[in-house]
């Protein structure tokens, strides 16, 4: 599974929802901390985030 939105390393932004699958795939239930931002309107970018990481 790709974990890059774009092949290759530093093309390109994670892709956060892979990230939460391999995760959860593994049964994770420990603290995962990842640096992220939110540009444009806010709502909008907790929405992305909540809907990439609830599986």
């Amino acid at each position: 599974m790709n974990l890059l939105a774009n092949s290759g390393p530093c093309a390109g932004e994670a892709n956060y929802q892979a990230i939460a699958r391999q995760l959860g795939d593994r049964s994770h239930r420990g603290t995962v901390a990842m640096e992220t931002w939110a540009s444009g309107d806010d709502v909008l970018a907790l929405e992305r985030f909540h809907a990439a990481f609830t599986l």
